[in-house]
């Protein structure tokens, strides 16, 4: 996957202002920076709920995306098994998809609650299984750290190092850097929608 010069302007605002690199499977992206600075926005483009003003985005052929922004784009009136046999049927997979998911997120003690009783780690991982029915290769997430337990924490961590292992590329927006400096690769840093460093993640 290559990003070449992706600009975004809103009016007068530039919200990126020519940001390129390039990203190799088997790898963890940390997107860090202060608020403002661009990561949400580079990521909705890279998953393409965003058209960049300028510049391109560049897929290997059998790239598949899965994607969790902070929005959780789930039913809060169906439960989980409900929402990822919904979401399996739009995406045409199998609903033993949705099955394996349950299991590999152990998604078991709350599978069968609506969303909206749910805590807001079991949410998160919810959201997670559904951004992986389609067992994507490349994984855009945005803050998925924001307001988990411990135990939410390290079990996202086992996943995202295994997923990793695994082969897959995964784009990380997230202040807590702290909660991924074990596993991740390169550091991608913006500031005022410019990159600033693309590199080891040695901070």
């Amino acid at each position: 996957m290559k990003a070449d010069s992706i600009t975004m302007k809103f009016g007068e605002i530039v919200a990126l202002d020519s940001v390129s690199a390039e990203f190799s499977p088997g790898s963890l992206y940390v997107l860090a920076g202060p608020n403002g600075a661009g990561k949400t926005t580079l990521l909705r483009i890279v998953a393409g709920l965003l058209r960049q003003t300028f510049g391109s985005i560049t897929f290997d052929a059998n790239a598949e995306l899965g994607v969790m922004m902070q929005e959780s784009y789930l039913y809060l009136d169906l439960s989980a098994r409900s929402n990822l046999q919904l979401y399996a049927e739009l995406y045409g997979v199998p609903s033993e998809r949705a099955e394996h998911l349950k299991e590999l997120l152990e998604l078991d003690n709350f599978y069968d609650q609506d969303v909206a009783t749910l805590s807001h780690g079991q949410k998160r991982r919810v959201a997670l299984a559904r951004a992986l029915l389609n067992d994507p290769n490349i994984l855009l997430l945005d803050e998925p750290f924001l307001g988990l337990d411990t135990s939410s924490v390290a079990h996202l961590q086992r996943f995202l190092a295994d997923y990793k292992e695994k082969g897959g590329i995964a784009l990380i927006a997230t202040h807590e850097l702290e909660l991924v400096r074990e596993y991740a690769d390169k550091l991608m840093l913006l500031d005022g929608g410019k990159l600033k460093y693309f590199g080891a993640f040695n901070i």
